[in-house]
């Protein structure tokens, strides 16, 4: 079975039964999944005496409260906060900001440069002047992208 159709049918599964579980399941089901995806050992998550870095990152995402969390999740957001509390020598160069794909244009093409969406995780495109990437391949990587509800993953 292809790859992409696997990934359809889980995202599609977890659509359905993401509602129904409560966040120590779900986080214990995405763990189990990510240790299988990548080879590593699995242990039942303690998400009441969190003692691994994985049980204090579950934990934190579904008991820890802070304000910041939602500023340091927006990538622009977190940027103008880093540019007004230290300054923006601590930024890596920002090419553009686009409000829509369609606002990409030639000029980031012919650039080397990562485009990234503001509220996902993983959709990052890595553009080189050899790729030889067209408007139409770009925007269609990020529609995809936008097409996923990051939520429904991660519960993020």
């Amino acid at each position: 079975m292809k790859k992409g159709i696997v990934k359809q049918i889980i995202y599609r599964g977890l659509k359905v039964i993401n509602p129904l579980l409560s966040n120590t399941i779900y986080s214990r089901l995405l763990f189990w999944y990510n240790c299988k995806r990548l080879n590593k050992q699995f242990y039942k998550l303690k998400l009441s005496n969190p003692a691994t870095f994985n049980e204090k990152i579950s934990y934190i995402k579904f008991n820890n409260r802070n304000h910041l969390a939602p500023l340091v999740a927006d990538k622009y957001a977190v940027r103008e906060y880093i540019k007004d509390k230290i300054g923006e020598g601590y930024l890596v160069p920002l090419i553009a900001k686009v409000e829509s794909i369609d606002e990409v244009d030639k000029l980031l093409i012919n650039t080397d440069c990562i485009l990234k969406m503001n509220n996902g995780s993983g959709a990052n495109l890595i553009v080189t002047k050899d790729r030889n990437l067209t408007l139409e391949e770009i925007k269609l990587f990020f529609k995809k992208a936008f097409s996923k509800d990051v939520y429904i993953l991660s519960r993020e």
